[in-house]
Parts: C-alpha cells; structure tokens; sequence
C-alpha cells in the first residue's frame, strides 16, 4: 500500500499536518482505527497508519507529492533570477567604451553570495537556529507552498507541519541549506556559462580605477584573491600586469593576452569562491539531511500519541488461550503411588515457605475423582 511505500519523512509530515488539523476538531477516524490495527504490526506503526490513512482522506500525501514539484521548478526559478540579477549587477560597472572595473564586477558576482552564506554558517553555530529562515531555501519552499495551481486546503498546514517536524528533528537548517546552495550552485553556473561566452565573443577591457587608493592595493587584492583559482589552474594576473591594466585606465595600451589574464582572474574567482563552496556545502547538507532522517520516529511519550494508542488498544479482542492442552482424561486425578511425571499426575512444589506455612497442604494427598 501507498503507507508502506512512503518515508518515514513522508509519514511523520502526514501524521503532523494531521494533528494540526485535528486540533481545530477530531476527525471521524473509526474505520482507519480498525484498519490500521489490522494491518500494521507495532503500535507505533498503527499510530502512522492511522494518520496516513487520515492523510490521505484529506488529500495530503497528494499535495506533498505537488510540492515536490513545484519546489524543483522555484529553486529552478530562483537560481536563474539570482545569476540574470548578479549579471546585472555587473553589467552596470560596464563603461561605454566596453571596460570593466576588475575589482567592481568582483564584488558585484560574489557580494550577495557571501552575505547571505555567512547568516547561514553562523546559525549552524546555534544548533540550526534561525538557520533556515532567511533563505533562498525557506523562500522555495513557501513559493512551493502558496502557488495556486492545483492548491489543496490545507497546503500552509502542510507547510507548518514540515517546518516543525524538521526542527524537531533538527532537520531544518539542512534542508533549506541543501535548497539554498543548489540554486546558489546553479545561479554560479549560469554565471559562468554567460561569462565564458561574452569573454568569449566580446572584446571587454577589465581595469581599475581609483581616487584614494594606491596600485599596490589592487596588486595585494589580486594576489591574494587569486591565490586559490591558480592552485586550480586559473591564469592569474601578476603584480605587473596589474600596474599595467592601471596604466591602461590612463590611456595607456594593454596587449591582449594581458586581458585573457583578467578574463580567467575572474572566471576563476567566481568558481573558487562561488560554485565551489556551494556544491560542497550543497552536497554536505545533503548527507546530514539524508543521514538524519534516520531520527524521525513515532513519539509515542507525546500525551496524544499515547491517547491514540490507547483507543487501538480498547479495539483489540481480549486474550485467548489459542493452543490449549490436550490430556487424555478431562479430570486428571491425583494418584500418591504413581510415578512422578506419569501421565495424569500432576506436582505441586513449595518453592522458599516460610515456618508458620504447612507443607504439604492438608487433604491434598486425597485422591479426587
């Protein structure tokens, strides 16, 4: 059945949005009581059962299995905005005569990126809280959520029920970590698509500019932020290839393989301190989320937990004695010359009697018939 192929994410998501629902009213559950005690073997799993099968009355597990969907298709959807916005955000550090400020278009591809992963990391130091509340993640589930196609009544429930059976869990912060850094993972390859192919086919000049600041700055920044893209293979620009780009801004002629050079600086500082980060974070979010799941039980310590229980216990039949033993006389009697362990005989032993007690028993060497 749809019960036993489920989850126990599935499950435990189902059997909140129930409880959440039941607590506006009880539902008339008596048919999926009586089902559930026969088809499942542990309480516990009697407990699942009868939620699911609840659930499933109210159109639940169809609209997870919606929300699926449509959670692929918004963090599709985001992705692509963030990459089409970051893009443009750099484009607007794009000056008429086609030159880029390097150290503008830096901050402008990677800015947003690092503010909103460092919220991230430092709600992980909390133990997940607020971890996931202020995330790309967290916003394509709620876009999940409240999209009116083919909306059930009780989606937002479904998505409280979520939000609180993860933090109990503590399951949260992984899942809208695992959601944030897939889109972040996919807006840095589109990025890297967009600007290996304007590189590519476009004569853009990347220099710097400044009022204040000396060439021994941008020197010190492009060393440095260049360090771990060349260790990958990058071409970084060195120390006099940057004084020459400060000397292009001034008017100055810049060869074009020193371009090439900036070109892959970038590429690479977008794929060291951007895609990769995120795919690794992606991929260690998604072993703790997997990894994790393993904890989703029945609590069955909850007071309404036990009251379920207890209402599947009222319907099981009482116990009966399903093997009874067969003797060959209906009345045994006791015989004082038989044999121990003769059939028809029976023992009575005294185990530890305390002094005051008579053993044996008056009487009870009489034979009965």
């Amino acid at each position: 059945c749809a019960f036993e192929r489920a989850s126990p994410l599935t499950r435990a998501l189902v059997a909140e949005a129930v409880r959440r629902i039941e607590a506006a009213g009880p539902l008339d559950d008596a048919a999926a009581l009586r089902q559930a005690l026969h088809s499942q073997p542990t309480r516990a799993a009697q407990v699942a059962a009868r939620a699911w099968l609840l659930g499933e009355r109210l159109g639940l597990p169809a609209e997870l299995a919606r929300w699926r969907q449509l959670a692929l298709w918004s963090v599709l959807a985001l992705a692509v905005l963030l990459a089409l916005a970051a893009l443009a955000t750099a484009r607007a550090v794009l000056a008429p005569d086609g030159s880029i400020n390097a150290v503008a278009a830096f901050v402008s591809l990677l800015g947003w990126h690092t503010l909103m992963l460092l919220p991230w990391l430092a709600g992980l130091l909390w133990a997940g809280r607020g971890a996931g509340d202020l995330s790309l993640g967290r916003m394509a589930l709620g876009l999940a959520a409240r999209v009116p196609i083919d909306r059930g009544p009780h989606a937002l429930t479904l998505l409280h029920a979520a939000a609180a059976v993860l933090r109990r869990a503590r399951l949260w912060p992984w899942l809208t970590g695992l959601l944030s850094h897939t889109i972040w993972a996919l807006a840095f390859a589109l990025m890297l698509a967009l600007l290996a192919f304007g590189f590519a086919f476009h004569a853009y000049r990347l220099t710097w500019e400044t009022t204040i600041l000396s060439a021994e700055f941008f020197q010190r920044f492009v060393a440095a932020t260049g360090a771990l893209p060349a260790w990958l293979g990058f071409a970084v620009p060195d120390a006099a290839a940057v004084q020459q780009v400060g000397n292009a801004a001034q008017g100055a002629a810049l060869p074009g393989a020193g371009q090439r050079e900036w070109a892959w600086w970038l590429m690479g500082c977008v794929f060291t301190y951007g895609l990769l980060p995120r795919v690794l974070l992606a991929a260690f979010s998604g072993w703790r989320w997997r990894a994790g799941q393993a904890r989703l039980a029945v609590d069955m310590a909850d007071p309404e937990v036990r009251r379920i229980a207890a209402r599947l216990a009222a319907l099981e039949p009482p116990p009966q004695v399903i093997d009874a033993e067969h003797r060959p006389d209906a009345a045994p009697r006791w015989s004082p010359t038989a044999p121990p362990g003769a059939p028809g005989t029976l023992a009575l032993i005294g185990f530890e009697m305390p002094p005051e007690v008579d053993w044996p028993p008056a009487g009870l060497l009489q034979p009965t018939h």
